[in-house]
């Protein structure tokens, strides 16, 4: 990727890569999410985060039963085994008070911000084989 990049600046051409690693394709400058043979989104890799209006975020309960029913509440749904607070503060407005209820019930509670394999799981319900 270094070598890519250094003939790129140099030449002052465009390289086409492709990828299966999500890593690599953060650091392009431009991407083409694939699905099935076809193109699901298209920019860049901010571009595509930000379309995202949730917060991803890991968390080790205590009381398993009390944080389900608080993540109903709230709306927050499970996708490929991950935690996102889908709710529609797109700066995450209401953290604080979703941190608050949780507070009690969980051990550790780490947010996020949307990553690529976050937009590529949100455009397939499927997460990069």
């Amino acid at each position: 990727m270094e070598y890519a990049r250094e003939i790129q600046t140099e030449q002052g051409i465009t390289i086409l890569l492709t990828t299966h690693f999500i890593e690599e394709a953060d650091r392009c400058d431009y991407l083409s999410l694939c699905w099935s043979g076809k193109i699901i989104d298209r920019g860049s890799p901010e571009e595509l985060k930000r379309k995202l209006t949730f917060k991803s975020f890991l968390l080790r309960p205590k009381d398993m039963g009390h944080v389900k029913k608080i993540l109903r509440i709230w709306s927050v749904s499970r996708k490929a085994g991950k935690w996102n607070a889908a709710i529609s503060c797109a700066a995450f407005q209401c953290q604080p008070d979703f941190s608050c209820e949780l507070s009690s019930s969980v051990e550790e509670l780490i947010y996020r911000d949307p990553s690529l394999e976050d937009v590529f799981i949100h455009q397939t319900g499927s997460k990069i084989q």
